[in-house]
C-alpha cells in the first residue's frame, strides 16, 4: 500500500484546491471597534451557490484506520467543511476530466478544530478522518441534494489505496 504523509494546513500549500479560515479564531478586517463588545469578522470565505439553497449537513467522523480507500467529486458546486469538535485529515486531489482518478496527486491536510475548508468544484475528497479523537462532528455545506445529483465517488483498487502517516 502506498503512504501518504499529512501536512499543515497553509495557504500556499491548500490554495488550488480551495481555501479556508479559521472560524473560531478570527483575523483580519471587523466591523466595529476592536476590543469592543461585539467584535465582526465579515466576509471569511466564499462559498458560490449560483441561486441555489444551501444545505446544512453534519458528518459523523468516527475514528477508523488512516487509510484513503474512496473520493468523491462535485461537478457543479463547491462543498465546504468545518470539523466542530476535533481536529481532522482531509485528502484532496485537483479536479480532473471525465472522472478519471489522479491517485498519484492527492494530498493530505490536518484541518484545526473550528476551521473551515472551501472545496473548489471538481476537488476529489471524501469524508474527513478523525485524529485523536473516537468521534468529530464536521459540518458540510452544499447546496441542498448535491450529495443525490451531483457526486461521483470512486471506490479505489486495492493497488491504488494509501496509508496516511
Amino acid at each position: 500500500m502506498k503512504t501518504i504523509s499529512a501536512q499543515e494546513l497553509t495557504l500556499n500549500a491548500f490554495e488550488r484546491f480551495g481555501s479556508f479560515a479559521s472560524m473560531i479564531r478570527p483575523d483580519g478586517e471587523i466591523t466595529g471597534v476592536p476590543g469592543s463588545a461585539i467584535e465582526f469578522y465579515r466576509d471569511r470565505l466564499a462559498l458560490p451557490l449560483a441561486g441555489q439553497v444551501m444545505g446544512l449537513s453534519v458528518t459523523k467522523c468516527k475514528k477508523r484506520p488512516f487509510v484513503i480507500e474512496k473520493a468523491e467529486y462535485h461537478s457543479a458546486c463547491c462543498e465546504a467543511l468545518m470539523p466542530l469538535d476535533g481536529d481532522v485529515y482531509i485528502h484532496v486531489a485537483p479536479a480532473t476530466p471525465n472522472g478519471i482518478v489522479p491517485y498519484d496527486k492527492f494530498e493530505v491536510f490536518r484541518v484545526p478544530a473550528g476551521t473551515m475548508v472551501v472545496l473548489r468544484p471538481g476537488v476529489w475528497h471524501h469524508a474527513p478522518y478523525s485524529i485523536d479523537k473516537d468521534q468529530v462532528c464536521t459540518l458540510c455545506m452544499l447546496p441542498e441534494r448535491t450529495y443525490a445529483l451531483d457526486c461521483a465517488v470512486v471506490v479505489f483498487p486495492e493497488e491504488e489505496r494509501m496509508q496516511i502517516r
